[in-house]
């Protein structure tokens, strides 16, 4: 049975090639995307498009309930459940691959989020949804944090992760300093000489770097950014979530880019 095939990776939950997507809506994302879904395992098939093309292709099992929750360790309620291929492009391919072909004109991507490292998936997912609704074109993640791929991240990230692209670089030093030869990177910072988001001069392309919950950026992050950037608090406070941060600071950047013509438009 096709249940059978992927019971290990049940059972590990993401692998280097392959992760677990539950939910009706990430599932959906998923089947919509142009990423390659695997299997899909159901308790309601009519809940999911799994009858026109593409999605007549993809191979699928109806499950029980109980099958889903000792599949997955817990009571399972969300009825969906699908196996994942990773995507295998590199960041540097996709950027090459996209410049003079975004929407709008010729141009490079205009917004991306670099994420070196995260502690916790729901604030990884989180940023993923803002990045999708808030006008950013990519992330480029880090090795040493949590996946993007968690099954928690993707569960926060509520279908964003299969709408936007998302890479995970085993490099992403050289990947950022590649970067910074090509985009301008503001970083978020709680610093003397950040300032607030509006007062930066943007020239895209733009990077928007966030560090770790906990400690921030590292200096050695800190040393790519054009310019640092903070959010001003009120009432003794020092900082929000780092999630909280990323809308505030990608609103305010998007609708600063909407504002700057295209230099080669169509």
């Amino acid at each position: 049975m096709l249940l059978d095939s992927w019971v290990e990776l049940f059972e590990q939950r993401e692998s280097q090639t392959h992760c677990i997507v539950e939910g009706r809506i990430p599932v959906q994302a998923l089947l919509d995307s142009s990423e390659y879904c695997e299997a899909v395992f159901t308790t309601n098939l009519a809940q999911l498009n799994l009858g026109a093309p593409p999605h007549d292709t993809v191979p699928y099992q109806t499950i029980t309930k109980q099958q889903a929750s000792t599949l997955l360790g817990f009571q399972f309620h969300r009825g969906h459940i699908a196996v994942a291929q990773k995507p295998t492009l590199s960041f540097q391919e996709w950027w090459q691959n996209s410049a003079g072909i975004c929407s709008g004109g010729v141009r490079d991507p205009q917004l991306i989020v670099i994420i070196p490292e995260l502690a916790d998936p729901g604030n990884l997912g989180t940023i993923i949804r803002n990045s999708r609704a808030l006008g950013a074109e990519a992330i480029l993640c880090g090795t040493s944090g949590t996946s993007p791929y968690n099954a928690k991240a993707i569960r926060a990230a509520a279908g964003a992760t299969f709408q936007i692209p998302i890479f995970v670089s085993t490099e992403l030093q050289q990947d950022i300093e590649w970067l910074a030869q090509r985009s301008q990177i503001i970083a978020a910072a709680l610093s003397p000489d950040a300032c607030a988001p509006e007062e930066i001069s943007l020239t895209p392309p733009v990077s928007l770097m966030l560090g770790r919950e906990d400690t921030g950026l590292d200096s050695c992050w800190l040393d790519y950014a054009d310019a640092l950037t903070k959010i001003p608090m009120q009432h003794s406070f020092d900082s929000l979530n780092v999630a909280s941060s990323s809308a505030i600071l990608l609103y305010e950047m998007h609708k600063a880019l909407s504002n700057i013509p295209l230099s080669n438009p169509v």
